[in-house]
Formats: structure tokens, C-alpha cells, sequence
């Protein structure tokens, strides 16, 4: 939350590149156009069926991506090849800490 705080305006939009997204709530930010509730292969996407990077980020003005899982390095492991790629072509890497790196939508 620090970085976020630290790099960005209040009116900037913030999704999460993991399973769950608690920078919205906890910084009480309006959340970016389009996203998830949860992000997790096998049940909101697979190797076959994959919601576009942009409809999941596409309205975010920045995004988080964590260094490592928190969750499950299974899924983490998932959401990175499927996602990063996308996230990187349409966000610049903009600062980082040791757990989390933060994308700037590209203008």
C-alpha cells in the first residue's frame, strides 16, 4: 500500500495481477472498468479459455504484481504466463519494492 500511496494519485484505478485485489477496497479507490472478483486457473480462465487482458485490465490505470504467490504457486505460476505478457505490452514498469512491482497504463 505504501508503494501505491507513495506513486500514485488517489484518483488512479488499481488492479492486481493474483488471485484477489484488495487495493481498491483498502485504499478506497474506485476500481478500473472491466477485472475480476477472482482470477484462478481452472475456474476463471484455462489454457483454452482466457478473458482478453483487456477486458480484466484494460480499465486500470495501474497495476500490482506481486513477486511471489500468496496465494497458491500453482495458480500464481498460471496467472503470470497467461497475463504478464499482456500486462507488460500495455503498462510500463513503473517502480518496485522487494514483494511487488507497479505498471503504469502507457499513454
Amino acid at each position: 500500500m505504501r508503494l501505491l500511496q507513495a506513486e500514485s494519485k488517489a484518483s488512479e484505478s488499481v488492479a492486481t495481477l493474483e488471485q484477489y485485489n484488495p487495493f481498491s477496497y483498502a485504499l478506497l479507490r474506485k476500481p478500473g472498468r472491466g477485472g475480476f472478483a477472482f482470477l484462478a486457473y481452472g475456474y476463471s480462465f484455462s489454457s483454452r479459455h482466457q478473458p482478453p487482458v483487456e477486458r480484466l485490465f484494460g480499465g486500470a490505470d495501474l497495476v500490482m504484481v506481486p513477486k511471489r504467490s500468496f496465494t497458491n504457486h500453482f495458480q500464481y505460476n498460471a496467472i503470470l504466463e497467461t497475463y504478464l505478457p499482456g500486462i507488460q505490452a500495455m503498462f510500463t514498469l513503473t517502480a518496485e519494492t522487494p514483494g511487488w512491482r507497479l505498471y503504469r497504463r502507457k499513454r
